[in-house]
């Protein structure tokens, strides 16, 4: 055993390893290159989830190679160029997980070609994956993304091994009428053969034929085994249907931790679907009547251990304190998105941090900087993974002493934190003696001084902890993106451009810089 160990002789062993590391792309890929065994397991790891690891889209030929010739004459049609005749690997049939906004955006950096090419290749790469024996473990469909054609539906129907693994779905279906009957199609197949899913995401802002499409939704609910997480988010006016969903949700009464609702009316039988004690996950996102839902939950028998809220209205404030009193120290994720005026009562930041102290994660949206919030902050010891926006309204000099109290009193256990504020950054990174490992802010831009980059290269050589960056650079009051590659796309003599690689240039050596995609740390 220790002898097969030290050879590297021991695949299942090899394996288990090389998986822990499936989110780590570089490393991954280094692992490739040291010896055949290794590559062969490390290849199929890193083509499960392309569309998210691979920052060039030029990977998408290796598919293609694949295709026999009456597709290679197809392929031809949409201005394709098939450079690769042979491949090592089938690399379509390592596929798990299929996103396929994501997989729209990499097409459409890949071609050049007009917009409907860009459909078109879609679904041609749609029809080799499922040709290729590849089984999805996860799958999330927005049917605004591109319209699925019939040929490729006719082959899920055919290839029923495509989804019959599938263990995360997420489905946002579309306005147009044109295209329900193939999303109807679509919900009736995975209906038909899907046993295993653990978290279900459905979205519906549409009216059209909703009856049909809360129908299949409620078959796929009902024919799974063990629905462990399901979330919902619709249009005002789907009432009658959703509370029909809700019954279906309560055969998975024993199964189900996690519930997630976004504009969404109460519904009395809820009451009896949230009365479980292996509920342990709640989210609430701007439903109606939301006074009825959270004394829903304070009656219920669960105790939450992730809990997010996201509200406006300040009569709500009594009965967030309950769930939070009654969840006390089981409580260890929690996100926030109130007003102002919320944050600003001071029983709710005295009931966190009387009731609550072991929360590990916590995302709390637009507030301002005070005294009663330090203290919240100073009081969580275990805290791991901290995002915030917080409002600034103050004068500089004020928000300057501020943002350096608060730098000065982030716990030791921080190892994540996620500013959603271009405000002293600089002053923070510099008074920061948190061990981070991950970073995430915003850049105006207007960053010809890069006071911030060299703070940040100040706080890599004396904390020599943090292992990735994100840096989202905004211009005016929108949203430009950072290192996921719009910046990039920019013309070379644009001075944000330049400014851009100046950045980039500098960092090296001391942190990588990463997509948010693959840096993020989510509620769940």
């Amino acid at each position: 055993m220790v002898s097969k160990i030290f050879m590297g002789n021991m695949p299942e062993l090899m394996e288990k390893i090389l998986n822990n590391l499936n989110n780590e792309f570089y490393s991954l890929y280094s692992c490739a290159l040291v010896s055949r065994h290794w590559c062969e397991v490390s290849i199929p790891i890193l083509w499960q989830d392309p569309f998210s690891f691979y920052e060039s889209p030029t990977f998408i030929s290796r598919y293609f190679a694949s295709l026999n010739e009456d597709d290679k004459l197809e392929a031809k049609e949409y201005g394709i160029t098939i450079n690769f005749t042979n491949t090592l690997f089938n690399y379509a049939s390592f596929l798990k997980v299929l996103n396929l906004h994501r997989l729209c955006i990499k097409v459409y950096q890949y071609s050049d070609k007009p917009r409907n090419n860009i459909f078109n290749i879609v679904n041609l790469l749609l029809k080799i994956f499922i040709k290729s024996g590849a089984t999805l473990s996860k799958l999330d469909i927005r049917a605004n993304s591109i319209e699925i054609k019939h040929e490729v539906i006719s082959l899920l129907m055919e290839n029923k091994r495509f989804l019959s693994q599938l263990k995360n779905v997420s489905i946002r279906l579309d306005y147009k009428e044109t295209s329900v009957k193939n999303e109807i199609t679509l919900l009736n197949i995975l209906a038909e053969n899907t046993t295993k899913i653990n978290y279900l995401e459905f979205c519906s802002y549409s009216n059209y034929n909703y009856e049909q499409r809360f129908y299949e939704l409620i078959r796929i609910i009902k024919s799974q085994d063990q629905l462990r997480r399901f979330g919902f988010s619709g249009q005002n006016g789907l009432s009658t249907e959703f509370s029909n969903v809700i019954s279906a949700l309560e055969t998975h009464k024993k199964s189900l931790k996690e519930i997630s609702l976004q504009f969404n009316y109460y519904y009395e039988n809820f009451d009896e679907l949230i009365n479980s004690e292996q509920l342990e996950v709640i989210h609430l996102k701007s439903c109606n009547e939301e006074i009825k839902l959270l004394k829903a939950i304070n009656s219920g028998v669960c105790k939450v251990s992730t809990l997010e809220i996201c509200s406006r209205i300040s009569e709500n404030v009594p009965h967030i304190i309950q769930i939070l009193e009654k969840s006390g120290p089981i409580l260890q994720r929690l996100s926030l998105d109130l007003s102002n005026e919320v944050y600003s009562q001071y029983s709710l930041l005295k009931t966190l941090m009387t009731f609550c102290p072991n929360i590990i994660y916590l995302d709390i949206h637009e507030f301002e900087l005070s005294i009663q919030f330090f203290k919240l902050i100073n009081s969580l010891q275990k805290l791991q993974f901290l995002t915030l926006d917080w409002i600034n309204n103050v004068s500089e000099n004020v928000m300057a002493k501020y943002v350096k109290q608060f730098a000065e009193i982030l716990p030791s256990t921080l190892q994540y934190l996620n500013l959603r504020t271009s405000s002293h950054i600089d002053i923070l990174l510099d008074h920061c003696d948190a061990p981070l490992k991950k970073l995430l802010f915003q850049l105006s831009c207007y960053m010809k001084e890069m006071k911030e980059i060299k703070s940040l290269i100040k706080f890599c050589k004396r904390k020599k902890t943090l292992n990735a960056v994100n840096i989202y650079v905004r211009r005016f009051f929108c949203g430009i993106g950072g290192y996921d590659g719009y910046l990039d796309r920019l013309s070379r003599t644009d001075e944000l451009y330049i400014n851009w690689n100046k950045i980039k240039k500098d960092l090296e050596g001391y942190v990588k810089l990463m997509p948010q995609d693959c840096i993020i740390v989510n509620l769940v």
